[in-house]
């Protein structure tokens, strides 16, 4: 894509952002893409999306009913290969783990990082995935476990 069209890009979902009355369908929506846009080949887009990540954690971060999309950041962090988007998306996810009590979706990240191969990730990656996999863990009880085991494998 065009220096032009991908600044206007992230200039309209900016614009967006700043009109937005509901911040949660704006992050359902807009989030994910918005971390793509720091794998861009041009460093103005590149910039002006991390000016707009920057907002976005600003307006997140107080607000700790917003639910945010776990298992698509997820997947960025695990299928991407740009460091800023994993990055930034382990920082979403961190936040989005803190937030969530549904364990079925905790449950689901859980596997979906043991099913990975944590050495394959970069040195930079593989302990914040680490430290994301005992978090999860520790949002479960015995008894969590036993339920959901006896339910969905037995």
């Amino acid at each position: 894509m065009e220096l032009a069209a991908e600044l206007e890009v992230v200039n309209r979902v900016e614009l967006k952002l700043a009109l937005t009355q509901n911040l949660q369908s704006f992050i359902t929506i807009y989030l994910c893409p918005i971390l793509l846009k720091l794998a861009s080949k041009n460093a103005p887009v590149r910039t002006k999306t991390l000016l707009l990540v920057s907002q976005l954690i600003k307006r997140i971060s107080p607000a700790p009913d917003l639910k945010l999309p776990l298992i698509p950041l997820l997947d960025l962090c695990l299928y991407q290969q740009n460091i800023q988007v994993q990055l930034y998306s382990l920082i979403f996810i961190t936040k989005a783990i803190d937030r969530e009590f549904d364990k079925l979706l905790l449950i689901s990240c859980w596997n979906k990082i043991l099913s990975n191969d944590l050495n394959s990730f970069r040195e930079s990656i593989s302990p914040r995935l680490l430290s994301i996999f005992l978090k999860l863990l520790l949002k479960f009880s015995v008894d969590d476990y036993n339920n959901f085991h006896s339910t969905y494998w037995e």
